[in-house]
């Protein structure tokens, strides 16, 4: 019996890619025969769900790090394999790791950490093309392997996409195209958001009456009540019931635009999807002629358009408007999907560099200078955003 405990951290809010990527992999596991996994989650926030995944939550706000690290002192001699999910999540897998438990840590997309600390790690895994490229050379990546797949197979809750048409009076007949956007409501997302509302523009100025829809949850009520006033034509749905687990209703949408996991999703439910550009005004649709530019790097916001805006425009329509090319678009991304996004793809892969990995060699031991700084840039983050949450319950209430 292999035990694995993976672990994640909450310093701001419990949502996020990270987070879905340690809950996809954990339950991955759990179905696996041989494997006994737990998921350990230490922040200033218990995640809401939490009881769902049967997770151990430790609250940590930056100044009880001594009672938090001697709770974690016994976890070395029960797993043999220690796997983080975010930066701060492998100071605590560090920490545990001391008694010879292999050691992972999953870096889960976002921009190259240059010109800024990034910790010494032995097994470094990473989810885009874009992060390997930039650790390949680096002399604190000891070991270093892609393994992008992290979505789970689902099926839409066909349920809630009727009481949602019914709800944004959208009738099935004649049918109303919808351009989604699923992301959390803050400055972080705001290009992707306006680019979701110029496609949906742009499609009805060509005679497709498309509704824009934004879906998430509402980190920045200012924003929120700024996209109101600027585009009142954007549909905007924040109640927990849609935005909790937002793939469910990926069905109720024609296109989605999408960034990361989400447009993974959507792809692999075969929609069409679009990720948003660096240098344009609109998203750009993801064919097999764009795919690897985009997904090297994470299908984040920070892709550059590869066709002009007329082409990409025009094949979104043609796509659109034409049930044969649709039907051929389905089929292709959702192959695509099968191979690429799909954890269930790689699960072997990752349980083979579990048993390969040499034990004996671990960061903490290795580099106890490297483990004291990053305990330090671990408490300012912390103690900061435990005051900033103090701050705004105190001005709220």
């Amino acid at each position: 019996m292999i035990r694995v405990l993976n672990i994640v951290s909450v310093h701001d809010k419990p949502h996020g890619g990270h987070y879905y990527t340690a809950l996809v992999i954990n339950g991955a596991l759990l179905k696996k025969n041989g494997y006994l996994v737990k998921l350990l989650v230490v922040g200033n926030e218990k995640p809401e769900w939490i009881e769902e995944y049967n997770a151990i939550f430790i609250s940590f706000n930056g100044v009880n790090i001594l009672q938090v690290l001697y709770s974690l002192k016994d976890y070395s001699s029960k797993y043999d394999i220690i796997h983080a999910y975010d930066e701060f999540a492998y100071f605590f897998a560090r920490y545990i790791s001391v008694g010879n438990s292999r050691l992972f840590y999953t870096r889960c997309g976002g921009k190259n950490p240059e010109n800024r600390y990034f910790p010494k790690v032995d097994n470094l895994i990473c989810l885009s093309r874009e992060n390997v490229e930039f650790f390949e050379d680096s002399e604190k990546i000891t070991s270093l392997m892609y393994l992008p797949n992290r979505v789970e197979e689902f099926v839409p809750n066909e349920t809630k996409i009727v009481q949602l048409r019914e709800l944004l009076e959208l009738p099935p007949h004649p049918h109303v195209p919808v351009v989604l956007r699923i992301c959390r409501i803050d400055d972080y997302y705001l290009r992707s958001i306006e680019q979701t509302v110029a496609l949906s523009r742009e499609l009805n100025l060509h005679g497709i009456e498309a509704r824009p829809l934004l879906i998430g949850k509402v980190y920045d009520y200012d924003l929120l009540n700024k996209l109101r006033k600027k585009y009142p034509q954007l549909i905007i749905i924040t109640e927990s019931l849609y935005a909790d687990n937002a793939k469910s209703i990926l069905g109720i949408a024609d296109i989605i635009v999408g960034t990361g996991r989400s447009l993974m999703e959507a792809a692999c439910i075969g929609k069409i999807v679009c990720c948003p550009t660096s240098n344009e005004y609109l998203p750009e649709l993801i064919d097999s002629e764009c795919i690897e530019h985009f997904f090297k790097l994470n299908f984040s916001e920070r892709g550059l358009a590869q066709k002009t805006v007329n082409e990409n425009l025009s094949k979104i329509i043609h796509i659109q408007n034409s049930k044969q090319k649709k039907d051929e678009y389905t089929k292709w991304i959702k192959e695509y999907s099968k191979v690429n996004f799909f954890a269930n793809a790689a699960i072997e892969k990752l349980c083979s560099l579990y048993i390969e990995v040499d034990g004996t060699k671990q960061c903490f031991k290795h580099n106890l200078g490297d483990f004291f700084r990053q305990l330090i840039r671990v408490l300012s983050v912390f103690v900061r955003f435990t005051l900033r949450k103090k701050y705004e319950n105190s001005s709220y209430n």
